[in-house]
């Protein structure tokens, strides 16, 4: 369950909990889409808040950065390790 801490205008701190969905390609029975978020908590650490609708839009967006960073962090950590591994393979060989 991705979450990542957000202040409000009033430098209110709130965690957001969300679900991320990855984008999916058009196929002949799919018509695909593009990656979202669905913001499903808002912890307000027992505040009294409130957030407005251009407010909820905006943890939206970050929230949908947020998961596509983590997604990139990913790629690079497994593109590293296999430049790692291919490394070592070929100094195996050399020796």
């Amino acid at each position: 369950m991705p979450t990542f801490t957000h202040y409000l205008p009033d430098d209110t701190a709130i965690t957001v909990h969300y679900d991320y969905s990855p984008a999916e390609r058009m196929t002949w029975n799919h018509p695909g889409c593009s990656d979202s978020v669905d913001v499903y908590q808002i912890d307000t650490h027992g505040k009294d808040v409130v957030i407005t609708d251009d407010e909820r839009e905006r943890i939206a967006e970050i929230a949908l950065e947020n998961a596509r960073e983590k997604i990139a962090e990913q790629r690079d950590t497994v593109d590293d390790y296999r430049v790692q591994q291919a490394r070592e393979r070929t100094m195996e060989r050399r020796l």
